[in-house]
């Protein structure tokens, strides 16, 4: 009799777990970091005399692919990468730190969310325009719809599991973005050093805050409005070598011209008040 009671109330404890965790959130799944061990590092309102550029990070994973980005993008790499420490060099405020710009975390969510079929290939890698910033109609409503997550007044940067072709990122000003500054990057990023991947961010965030890409014939595809404000931004400057600057396409350089950092600036104190 004992032997039977206890056999019913080990299967009665069994089911009560499964159960429970039938109904636990699935922002923690497992093998990788949930949402609340992201949260730490996020930042509280501006405390610094610095011109501050708020970040919301968006975590995009497909349904039934839980931590395929999370398993990249740990909560320590994106602390460390996007990490207000301009000491660090694997920050992007390391990065800035020679500007009057410093990046804080103000919110990061993970999204379980299927991207709509204009904006994958045929592998469901995320596509992105390859000649301007801007895609075709079809693409333009598909990258609405993840917009429907953007928070205003900050940047937006969304961690994808692969983008299509090469880019590792791509990145929108308000200008480009229907008012909306925008980054995708790759899980490719966080796989690599963190140095290299703060340095791909920056660039990328460097076209948030309206900046082009550096050299010759790099301004053909922007619209007629910001067309010559492109053709100065990318023109030589004596303090930095084309190679050696942030916005050079393809380079690894981290300098930016002083036209540049005050364009930046300018950018980031009308955007992001």
């Amino acid at each position: 009799m004992i032997g039977k009671i206890s056999r019913a109330w080990r299967l009665a404890a069994m089911l009560a777990l499964a159960t429970c965790a039938w109904f636990l959130p699935t922002a923690h799944a497992a093998g990788c970091d949930g949402i609340a061990d992201y949260q730490p590092v996020v930042s509280g309102a501006a405390s610094s005399a610095h011109q501050v550029v708020p970040l919301v990070i968006h975590i995009m994973e497909r349904p039934g692919h839980a931590c395929e980005v999370r398993n990249s993008w740990t909560a320590k790499q994106v602390a460390t990468v996007f990490g207000p420490d301009t000491g660090d060099d694997k920050s992007v405020s390391s990065v800035w730190g020679g500007t009057d710009i410093r990046f804080e975390i103000r919110e990061i969510h993970v999204h379980e969310f299927e991207p709509p079929a204009a904006l994958v290939d045929s592998q469901q890698r995320i596509k992105v325009p390859t000649t301007s910033a801007v895609g075709d109609q079809a693409y333009e409503a598909a990258f609405a719809k993840v917009e429907t997550f953007y928070r205003d007044g900050s940047v937006n940067i969304y961690l994808w599991r692969r983008l299509g072709g090469q880019p590792i990122g791509f990145g929108r000003s308000t200008r480009s973005g229907n008012g909306k500054a925008s980054i995708f990057l790759d899980v490719r990023c966080g796989q690599q050093s963190l140095r290299t991947c703060a340095t791909l961010a920056s660039h990328e965030l460097g076209h948030t805050m309206g900046l082009y890409h550096a050299g010759a014939n790099t301004c053909g595809a922007v619209s007629q409005e910001f067309h010559d404000l492109c053709v100065t931004l990318a023109a030589p400057c004596a303090e930095v070598k084309t190679a050696q600057r942030l916005m050079t396409l393809g380079a690894s350089g981290r300098g930016l011209c002083p036209k540049e950092a005050t364009e930046a600036k300018k950018q980031a104190g009308k955007d992001f008040k």
